[in-house]
């Protein structure tokens, strides 16, 4: 698995990129929504919305932001990346 910063900092992919992101940040809301209503779930969901919710608008900003776009790519990616050890450490307690 090799990293390529190009496609870290990168220009944004435009809507095509972004609806994709902006979908999912919506079904999970959904979902999450549901989970916490009911009392029997985690805001899990709640925080992988946010995460695609932010990857989507740092696709949807224009080219000559490739800075902020670069920055919003991280702090999707680090949002992404607590739920993955909330996860795991729910798993190992």
């Amino acid at each position: 698995m090799e990293f390529h910063s190009e496609e870290l900092f990168s220009e944004p992919g435009g809507w095509e990129s972004a609806r994709i992101f902006l979908l999912a940040a919506v079904a999970f809301s959904i979902f999450g929504g549901i989970e916490l209503l009911s009392n029997n779930g985690t805001s899990s969901s709640v925080v992988l919305a946010i995460g695609m919710g932010i990857g989507g608008i740092a696709e949807l900003l224009p080219t000559n932001r490739q800075s902020l776009v670069s920055v919003l790519r991280i702090v999707a990616i680090a949002i992404l990346l607590s739920v993955v050890a909330m996860s795991l450490v729910s798993l190992v307690s």
